[in-house]
């Protein structure tokens, strides 16, 4: 009780006590998720496709994927659970009372928007799948960046409230071991991303991806290779007019002597520009 006039009193209720196994139990649950598995996750999807593209089973999907998919699905599994803690370890105190409050609150949100977003993907084929991919790549790294940023800041939170340790006072505690880990994690992004840029920097242009070029060309087999020289040798001493040609050669817009027609790519016409 403290005293402030003569006849009146007032009563300094503490705030209530946290139960210290729920504030463990929720660090255990939210520190791997956002400091390993989702940083983890994200770079399988950005960086892995190449390494792991063979599939891990006969007929099934990239190795990569099956990787990002089982890792993405642990980290809001245990985001869940480590919200829930949460919600009980605070109990009747104010909630979403504090930076790091709010910024959980915000991960939350967009892990379970960005896993169901990652369930509903459309085909290849799809009209939005370019569009879908964007998103749910930029939005991944937007996540990835927030929960990096939250966890670092329950790290602080942790030192000043539970462990009464103080950075400025040149003393290390979680927070500090939390930002180097994300610091790191941040260097290890910028510079996968620039060893992918130099990489595309330097590739040769091909006609790789021209692939949805086609050039129809006749397809000549043994025997119609042979009448073609066979009628040729015979006609030397004739010189054909444009419209016999073109009668003799063409049949309703199909291919000389009813030759097949092949599609060919650029490539496949003009070779790889790798050898040249």
């Amino acid at each position: 009780t403290r005293s402030l006039a003569p006849n009146v009193t007032a009563v300094v209720v503490p705030p209530p006590a946290i139960d210290l196994s729920l504030y463990w139990l929720h660090v255990a649950m939210m520190a791997p998720a956002w400091m390993l598995l989702a940083p983890l996750g994200a770079a399988l999807a950005r960086h892995g496709k190449q390494p792991l593209k063979s599939s891990l089973s006969p007929g099934g999907p990239a190795g990569w994927f099956v990787l990002h998919r089982a890792v993405q699905i642990c980290t809001v599994l245990l985001t869940i659970v480590g919200f829930i803690v949460a919600i009980v370890m605070i109990g009747s105190a104010p909630h979403f009372a504090s930076a790091h409050g709010v910024c959980g609150l915000v991960v939350v949100i967009l892990a379970l928007a960005q896993g169901a977003f990652g369930v509903l993907r459309p085909g290849k084929e799809h009209k939005w799948r370019a569009v879908w991919s964007a998103s749910h790549r930029y939005g991944g790294h937007l996540l990835v960046l927030c929960g990096l940023i939250t966890a670092t800041l329950g790290g602080f939170a942790l030192d000043e409230k539970k462990l009464g340790i103080d950075l400025l006072r040149g003393e290390i505690g979680a927070g500090a071991v939390l930002l180097v880990v994300a610091v790191l994690w941040g260097f290890g992004f910028f510079g996968l991303e620039a060893l992918a840029f130099g990489r595309r920097a330097r590739r040769p242009t091909t006609f790789a991806r021209s692939t949805d070029v086609r050039v129809a060309v006749p397809n000549f087999g043994a025997e119609q290779l042979a009448q073609s020289k066979l009628e040729g040798s015979h006609m030397r001493g004739s010189q054909p007019s444009q419209k016999e040609s073109s009668s003799r050669n063409t049949d309703n817009g199909k291919s000389p002597r009813g030759a097949k027609l092949t599609e060919l790519s650029p490539r496949d016409l003009l070779g790889d520009s790798r050898s040249c």
